[in-house]
C-alpha cells in the first residue's frame, strides 16, 4: 500500500503544473479518474476525450494486472495541461504481481475475447505513450497529446 503520495511519484517538483491524484486500485475506478480529467483539463480541452479515454484503459489494466488491484492498493493518476492544448496524463501503479513481472505491453487480442486490445487503444488516441518502472518498484504508463 502507498504510504503518501509522494511515494507514487517522488520524481515530481514542487513547481510543475500538473497534478497527482490517488485512487483506489478498483477497475471503478476508471469513471474517477475521467471526472478528474474534466477538472485536470477542463471541460473544453482539446484532447480531454482522448485523455479520459486512455486514463480508463490504464486505470483498468492497473486495478487488474498489477498490485494496485490487491486489497488496499491504489492508483496514481498525474494529470498536466501544458501550452497550446498539450497534456500529458501517467498512471503509476503499484508494481507487477509477483507471477507477471512484466512490464505493460501491446498484445494480439484473442477473437471473441475480453482482453488485450487496451494498449492498442492507447497508442491509437495518443500522440506518444510509453512506461517506465520507477525506483520503487512502481509502474508508471504514460501517454501525452502535442499542442493542438
Amino acid at each position: 500500500m502507498l504510504r503518501a503520495r509522494r511515494d507514487m511519484a517522488p520524481w515530481r517538483k514542487t513547481d510543475h503544473h500538473g497534478q497527482l491524484h490517488v485512487i483506489p486500485g478498483r477497475p471503478e475506478s476508471a469513471a474517477e479518474a475521467r471526472r478528474l480529467l474534466v477538472y485536470g483539463l477542463g471541460p473544453r480541452h482539446p484532447y480531454l476525450y482522448n485523455a479520459q479515454l486512455v486514463a480508463s484503459e490504464l486505470v483498468t489494466n492497473a486495478a487488474r494486472h498489477s498490485r494496485s488491484g490487491l486489497w488496499g492498493g491504489e492508483i496514481g493518476l498525474y494529470i498536466e495541461a501544458m501550452e497550446g492544448g498539450a497534456a500529458r496524463v501517467e498512471v503509476i501503479d503499484n508494481g507487477p504481481l509477483l507471477h507477471r513481472p512484466s512490464r505493460p505491453v501491446v498484445r494480439r487480442p484473442d477473437h471473441g475475447g475480453e482482453g488485450g486490445r487496451g494498449l492498442a487503444l492507447v497508442g491509437a488516441f495518443a500522440d506518444a505513450w510509453g512506461t517506465r518502472r520507477n525506483p520503487n518498484g512502481y509502474t508508471t504508463v504514460w501517454a501525452r497529446w502535442r499542442a493542438a
